[in-house]
């Protein structure tokens, strides 16, 4: 017994040690795990609750935007005062209830009464007060004293129609022009309903999967949140499919850990060493997995959800004056991509964001924001100051083409500053304006800074107006046209005309090409917009067999594959040949996009068309086009017009450019002629064909009909 107690003794003494520890193994791994999984799960799902208001405040702001524009509106006030238009009603608000931005609106009187309303493009029996509910009162409250000016105000409903987001805004004239209403205000209100297909659109774009919108009362189902309205009041809930990378995590170790306990048993402390390091890969792991999502591969920079948890927590710390967001777009990357290879722009852009390294100092937060958008953020005293010089220091970085591999990338940056006054903001509105201010850069010529004013935001309601404006008058077909003729320069005659867009003269605005033409590229209505006038000058050049038109082409038309079969159908239309059509560049659009440019040429010429490069002396690289690209023709800019008479170098790089066109076998068009003595020196020189305001200033239709029949121009006794 005693032997045999010996060895039971033993046996514990060897056993016990190694159970004890396996025990405390066991349970160490599984309470290390599980902390590891619950606190993974709840950023995950604390990540998805914060996306899900993101994404409301977001609709929210969107809609609200849109309200003002159409409620603050001298058209809006003519006609619903009084007895309302409905007509009008209809075809300016009620036919876009199907549009992305919403698909409810409704017009009311500061009573309450509902003037109008529709959803889905269609009028409903259903009043204001029957969609909104006691949140009606609340809103005419706020918004229908005259006096207390234009404001907007947004909320979350449950409504007859489903949970929507809405705002409202009373309907106030913008001008002087009309009368301002005497006591309370009618409101426009908007509806977008949070359809299936809207909360698909939001679970994508903000990665929160299955979202569902339920009432309110359902606050009690498993994961729901409350979402408010604009008074604090239990609007809707929301609720999703948590994600669980913890538990994913856990799952995957569990064998890990099973394994290096039944070695334990064999080796204490080798296994309690290996145990340890397994865990400390686990933790790297976690913590490189929460690196790897706010990273972007590409440049190694932090990307745009980084960027916006870095600003949230900056704008809850900073003063004013004391942050300034920079928003940098690279000018001219998509042609890098173009010319060379994706692989190119890739480099391009780790090249890049290396220097923004080298530029920043330590403590300012560097994000590339997808594509060939950047951001740097300022958190110091004077903010606005080093937000500037960090621009310069960008600037000056690009200045100088990039060497990838032995290939020229030329770019340039257009930057927008936006920086933290004294009012409070979001993280999203100050990502807004700096943006806006970017593409006010960008606007302005590229490759320059700009700082978010107030009154880019107005700038941009009014693009927004114009834009809308513009949308109408193309479908209605309501454009302006003016023709400038073409001379021939040997015997005066007219052998063709420019076609020039020109805003509707019945619209209240006068605008210039060079004002609405930027908003219908940046709304992407330039190519109907081109479309219309193309199609109303064959219209009219359709009685003259003989004559040429010529048309300007912009950057924006040329991304349509469909370019060049469209002039086609519009040319077959009129029955008019393509031989009669010319089609005009400018060296801009060749150097935004030269492969594409150059694939339309090869297509505009196997059609038949004629093409010119226009301003021909305005640019650096004109001579290479020149070689470059088949011109049929080529149009002399008025400054060397102006010039040839008195400045030799002009007249060098004159006679220069038409030896060139003559080995190329391409006309040349001298344009700018103001002068007797112009046409003369222009015309000794070789030039083929004139145009300028001695010939004739941009006419309507009706004032060239008179001259075409006739066919020549004064002066060409002289000739």
């Amino acid at each position: 017994m005693r032997i045999g107690g010996t060895r039971i003794g033993l046996t514990l003494l060897v056993v016990l040690p190694l159970l004890i520890s396996a025990i405390g193994m066991f349970w160490s791994t599984s309470y290390v795990l599980n902390g590891i999984s619950v606190s993974v799960n709840k950023q995950e799902e604390e990540r998805a609750w914060q996306a899900v208001k993101s994404a409301m405040n977001a609709a929210q702001s969107r809609l609200a935007g849109t309200v003002a524009d159409n409620a603050r509106w001298d058209d809006a006030v003519t006609h619903t005062y009084g007895t309302p238009n409905q007509e009008w009603i209809k075809d300016t608000w009620g036919d876009f209830t199907d549009s992305i931005n919403y698909n409810a609106a409704f017009v009311v009187a500061p009573d309450g009464k509902t003037i109008a309303a529709y959803a889905n493009r269609k009028p409903v029996d259903l009043s204001a007060q029957q969609y909104l509910g006691p949140q009606l009162q609340k809103i005419l409250r706020e918004l229908t004293n005259v006096q207390s000016g234009f404001s907007t105000r947004t909320t979350l409903a449950a409504t007859p129609l489903g949970f929507a987001i809405v705002s409202a805004g009373p309907i106030l004239p913008t001008s002087d022009d009309v009368q301002q209403p005497s006591r309370r205000a009618n409101v426009l209100i908007y509806g977008q309903t949070l359809s299936v297909q809207k909360l698909r659109e939001i679970s994508s774009q903000y990665a929160v999967d299955n979202l569902v919108a339920l009432p309110a009362a359902a606050a009690n189902v498993p994961n729901a949140r409350v979402l408010t309205d604009a008074w604090g009041n239990p609007a809707f809930s929301a609720v999703w499919r948590n994600r669980t990378p913890g538990d994913a995590a856990k799952r995957v170790y569990k064998w890990t850990a099973a394994t290096l306990i039944a070695f334990l048993l064999a080796a204490m402390l080798p296994v309690s060493i290996v145990h340890f390091l397994a865990l400390r890969r686990l933790d790297q792991k976690e913590q490189q997995a929460h690196r790897d999502a706010r990273l972007d591969a590409m440049s190694s920079l932090p990307n745009r959800i980084s960027l916006l948890e870095e600003l949230a927590e900056k704008l809850q710390s900073s003063s004013s004056g004391e942050l300034a967001l920079l928003f940098i777009d690279l000018d001219g990357f998509k042609a890098v991509n173009d010319a060379y290879d994706h692989a190119t722009g890739d480099k391009l852009i780790a090249a890049f964001a290396a220097g923004l390294r080298v530029i920043a100092d330590k403590g300012e937060v560097l994000s590339r924001l997808g594509g060939d958008e950047f951001a740097i953020l300022v958190a110091a005293p004077s903010a606005a100051s080093r937000a500037q010089q960090l621009a310069e220091g960008v600037l000056k970085f690009v200045h100088d083409p990039f060497d990838i591999n032995g290939r020229t990338a030329a770019i340039g940056a257009s930057i927008g500053i936006a920086e933290l006054g004294s009012e409070t903001v979001t993280p999203a509105e100050i990502m807004r304006r700096a943006d806006i201010a970017m593409y006010e850069a960008k606007e302005n010529g590229r490759n320059q800074w700009r700082q978010f004013d107030p009154e880019l935001d107005r700038k941009r309601s009014d693009d927004f107006q114009i834009a809308r404006e513009m949308r109408e008058y193309i479908a209605r077909g309501e454009f302006g046209i003016a023709y400038q003729p073409i001379i021939s320069a040997s015997d005066r005659k007219i052998v063709g005309v420019e076609a020039l867009a020109r805003w509707p003269a019945r619209s209240s605005r006068r605008l210039e090409p060079g004002q609405f033409v930027p908003v219908a590229e940046e709304h992407g209505l330039i190519r109907e917009l081109g479309a219309l006038i193309f199609d109303m000058a064959c219209r009219d050049i359709s009685t003259w067999p003989h004559m040429r038109l010529s048309i300007n082409v912009s950057a924006a038309q040329l991304t349509s594959s469909a370019f060049v079969q469209e002039l086609k159908q519009i040319s077959e239309k009129h029955d008019i040949s393509p031989r009669r059509i010319e089609v005009e560049f400018t060296e801009a659009v060749l150097k935004l996009n030269a492969r594409r440019t150059k694939n339309a040429i090869k297509e505009l010429h196997a059609e038949g068309f004629t093409v010119a490069l226009d301003d021909f002396g305005t640019g650096h690289a004109s001579v290479y086009y020149l070689q470059d690209f088949a011109f049929d023709r080529i149009k002399l800019d008025r400054s060397m017009t102006r010039n040839v008479a008195f400045s030799p170098e002009t007249q060098k790089v004159v006679q220069g450019t038409i030896l060139i066109a003559q080995g190329l076998s391409a006309d040349i068009v001298a344009e700018g002629i103001e002068t007797e003595e112009d046409a003369k020196i222009m015309r000794l020189a070789g030039c083929h064909q004139m145009q300028g305001y001695y010939f004739g200033r941009p006419q309507s239709f009706e004032t060239l009909r008179l001259l075409v029949p006739a066919r020549k121009i004064r002066g060409a006794s002289s000739a």
